[in-house]
């Protein structure tokens, strides 16, 4: 669709004789059976470029089709066969036979079951309301703009679901609901993804993994959706065509939020750009740090979903408690066990949260080689800690502290993450990056004589620095705190220690 939000009268997606708000479907091996649109026709240059002549009556749309002279169509499309009606409303006198489902706002993302029946599924961007997520049927009208997900839609007032509206499309037939469907209290877009066929976590297999972008155009804060099937829905049974679809068969899954081992929370603490899956049918997840296309940043980076027992430490089995939504969805919130097993949701939108992602890497030298390393290494199938060290890093260089952590230890670095001298008071936080302050006091109070893993400082309640002041170590089941700062990275091996990362800078006292 196009214009503020959506077209007036009954928009583009509900007009068949328009190829905007649709789903194409063409043959490009044959040009046979193609046919053309009646009111354009379409020569190729001896460039080979095209040059279009079409007449002015109706007034000219803005594309052109060229069945049976580029591509072909295939012969089940809904419209080769039999012409709907020409209704009043629509803005031409033509269906266009490359149309397969139709009724969408912006079906933004789209992928093919690899697996199962080959289902065909889209992420589809709402207005101002609702997200969703659509199983895509030959001949299938999705609703837009009758609808806003399964809620009346109203042109006029498009801040609250509309108080009614028609059941049917405008040629009588049924209007196809989303297996998922989402407030923007769980974000701002809908990010469409693929069920997983990967071997990799057995736990997710069958399951349609997507997400929201996420929840700020300027904080980048992706969260990653898992949708299961409903009870007695039997993969392969969704029918050929929308015709024979039953109300039952068109039902909503159960979604749950994926949890991110290792941010220790449920989000990705980046923008949520796209899925994707290798030959082996395993996924992957793209992410960047800016809001928009930026060429003066590089901050795109590829995770690989892997079982949360590559995670060290291994998550711990937790009790999950449920929490409304602004919205009413339900999300459930719990850290998963080791065997990927879920437990069982409470209606859409409700559900255990799942285990994900990601290893501490091997050894691979002493502690300023993982350090540097985590700026360069392939993201989260690497290392959690992927470009989260980069200030504190650097504040090791510009110190010479560096140095002594390229000695041969043991030392325990109780690493700040960049959000976390990004939540400093920017009057303290300034001085201790410029060098203006005591860099080198601050610094040496974040490391300790010793290698103490996340299991190690359960047992230790105080470490002295190379500052010479004091740390107080607090643990309280899986939370360790270290003064004020919590463990939120945990135990990066190297050669010559272990580093922590910690969500918190620490501060001298009498810094």
């Amino acid at each position: 669709d196009v214009g503020n939000g959506h077209t007036p009268g009954i928009g583009n997606a509900q007009d068949l004789t328009k190829i905007y708000g649709k789903i194409l479907r063409i043959d490009v091996d044959s040009t046979t059976g193609g046919m053309p649109q009646q009111n354009a026709t379409a020569t190729m240059n001896a460039t080979g470029n095209m040059s279009v002549n079409r007449t002015e009556n109706p007034p000219e749309p803005t594309w052109t089709t060229f069945a049976g002279s580029l591509y072909g169509i295939p012969p089940d499309n809904p419209f080769v066969e039999t012409q709907p009606a020409i209704l009043d409303t629509y803005a031409y006198t033509s269906v266009l036979p490359e149309i397969y489902a139709y009724g969408f706002r912006n079906p933004a993302y789209m992928a093919f079951d690899s697996g199962g029946s080959n289902a065909l599924f889209i992420g589809e961007a709402g207005q101002n309301l609702f997200e969703e997520v659509d199983i895509v049927l030959n001949g299938g009208n999705y609703g837009w703009h009758i609808r806003e997900g399964t809620h009346c839609f109203d042109p006029n007032a498009t801040t609250a679901p509309g108080m009614s509206c028609s059941i049917t499309g405008l040629q009588g037939e049924p209007l196809i609901g989303p297996i998922f469907e989402g407030g923007h209290d769980l974000g701002l877009v809908v990010v469409g993804g693929n069920v997983y066929r990967g071997t990799t976590v057995t736990g997710l297999d069958g399951r349609y993994l997507f997400g929201y972008w996420s929840d700020s155009r300027t904080v980048g804060n992706g969260t990653i959706l898992a949708a299961t099937p409903p009870t007695g829905w039997t993969e392969g049974a969704l029918p050929e065509t929308a015709a024979s679809l039953t109300p039952e068969e068109n039902a909503m899954w159960e979604v749950q939020t994926v949890n991110i081992i290792a941010r220790n929370n449920e989000t990705l603490g980046a923008f949520l750009r796209g899925f994707g899956e290798d030959t082996n049918r395993d996924m992957y997840v793209l992410t960047n740090d800016v809001g928009g296309p930026d060429p003066s940043t590089s901050t795109g980076k590829l995770w690989k979903i892997v079982p949360p027992t590559a995670v060290t430490p291994a998550p711990a089995t937790a009790t999950p408690t449920v929490t409304q939504t602004a919205a009413g969805n339900q999300t459930q919130n719990m850290t998963e066990n080791q065997t990927g097993t879920m437990a069982a949701g409470g209606g859409m939108g409700a559900g255990a949260t799942l285990p994900s992602f990601l290893s501490s890497p091997d050894p691979a030298g002493n502690i300023m080689e993982v350090l540097l390393s985590t700026e360069t290494s392939i993201p989260l199938e690497e290392s959690p800690a992927f470009g989260n060290f980069t200030l504190f890093t650097g504040l090791l260089q510009s110190t010479g502290v560096a140095a002594t952590l390229e000695g041969p230890g043991p030392y325990t670095v109780f690493a700040p993450t960049d959000a976390a001298f990004d939540r400093m008071d920017p009057d303290l936080r300034e001085p201790i990056l410029n060098g203006s302050a005591n860099s080198t006091e601050v610094v040496l109070y974040h490391i300790v004589n010793g290698s103490y893993t996340l299991a190690d400082l359960s047992n230790v309640p105080t470490l002295q620095t190379l500052q010479g002041g004091n740390l107080t170590v607090n643990a309280t089941g899986a939370v360790v705190m270290v003064n004020n700062a919590t463990v939120a990275i945990p135990d990066l091996m190297a050669d010559n220690g272990v580093i922590q990362g910690i969500d918190t800078v620490l501060i001298p006292p009498e810094a």
